[in-house]
């Protein structure tokens, strides 16, 4: 019985796997820093630090990578032809920092991404025509941003989207007959806008 218990425990640990270096002052990211051991981490919790540049090494170092959080850092730039595949990343935090284009590249980077914040940054728009479909995404928080036009686009892109956080921007309109296109939204929060009655 005490093996069976013993079997089980592991499994459990093999799931889920944190390391969290969050708060610890971190300027820069070296695959070479990692052990080797960190296979099995899924949960990478790197918030409050003041890392400058999104890591692009991640899905070499830990390929098992579910939980992403890159919040409170000073993140500005996305080097795009070296970000790898993040094959299971499903949530990725990245508010509070200083992000002036929306990452695009996460877009195809990401294809099993379910949760997204973005919010506390400086982005003015997205492009749409380079925003890949994100099959899975139910959860976008682009608050406190400086959007001034209201991304319709998502509600194609992101066909299965559920909450959309659009507070705190600068968003002009809403135009209502476009909204039909967000077939699974049940929380749009729009508040402290510069909408117009």
């Amino acid at each position: 019985m005490e093996s069976n218990n013993k079997e089980e425990s592991d499994s459990l640990e093999d799931e889920y796997l944190d390391l969290n270096l969050s708060g610890e002052n971190i300027t820069k990211l070296n695959q070479n820093n990692f052990a080797p051991d960190t296979v099995n981490v899924t949960h990478l919790y790197l918030s409050n630090n003041r890392i400058d540049q999104f890591p692009t090494f991640l899905s070499d170092t830990f390929p098992k990578l579910s939980h992403l959080d890159l919040s409170k850092n000073r993140i500005s730039s996305f080097d795009s032809n070296n970000i790898n595949q993040l094959k299971k990343l499903k949530y990725l935090f990245l508010s509070e920092n200083k992000i002036i284009e929306f990452p695009l590249i996460l877009t195809e980077k990401c294809p099993k991404l379910v949760s997204l914040d973005i919010s506390d940054n400086k982005i003015i728009e997205i492009d749409s025509h380079k925003f890949a479909k994100i099959r899975n995404l139910t959860y976008l928080n682009i608050g406190k941003n400086n959007l001034n036009k209201f991304p319709y686009f998502l509600g194609d892109k992101c066909k299965i989207l559920s909450s959309l956080d659009l507070s705190n921007n600068s968003i002009l309109t809403i135009d209502s007959d476009s909204m039909i296109q967000f077939n699974c939204l049940n929380v749009l929060s729009i508040r402290n806008n510069k909408i117009e009655e």
